[in-house]
């Protein structure tokens, strides 16, 4: 499904595919956590992979082309420490809680809508993009990008 991703990353823009990626997990979640039929559970789980592993891509390679170089190493093992970190907490509250809704709802849900909202507010659409696009926003974003780089 990544493949069908990122041919429309190249066409549309990395943030709308983005939100569209993030937006099937996020109703993947929250059909897993609220509907008692394992019908509907298996369907919530077939968004959060259809949109997940994209949704989290996207937002690497976001983050990624808008940082400088000494900024950008920094945040790599910042992300993956994080994941990784999230990974273990999930692990331990599984193993002190039994009740697996109230553990998808504050490690998953929560986090996720939280992280979709501040992704949609603070990041830009990418300047390889504005600029393939030929956009007016393009220089105005690329000096934007470069002043938080501290280079502009």
């Amino acid at each position: 499904m990544s493949l069908v991703f990122f041919y429309f990353t190249d066409n549309l823009g990395r943030k709308k595919v983005f939100v569209v990626a993030w937006t099937c997990c996020l109703l993947g979640i929250a059909m897993t956590l609220l509907v008692p039929n394992i019908y509907f559970v298996s369907f919530g789980m077939f968004l959060i992979g259809f949109g997940g592993f994209p949704g989290y891509r996207f937002t690497f390679m976001m983050a990624s082309e808008q940082m400088g170089q000494v900024k950008r190493q920094k945040m790599m093992v910042e992300f993956l420490l994080i994941y990784c970190s999230g990974v273990m907490l999930i692990s331990l509250a599984f193993y002190l809680m039994n009740d697996w809704r109230i553990i998808t709802l504050v490690f998953c849900l929560i986090p996720s809508v939280i992280f979709y909202v501040i992704l949609l507010v603070f990041f830009e659409e990418t300047p390889g993009f504005l600029i393939r696009s030929g956009a007016d926003k393009a220089i105005e974003g690329l000096n934007r990008m470069a002043r938080m780089n501290g280079k502009g």
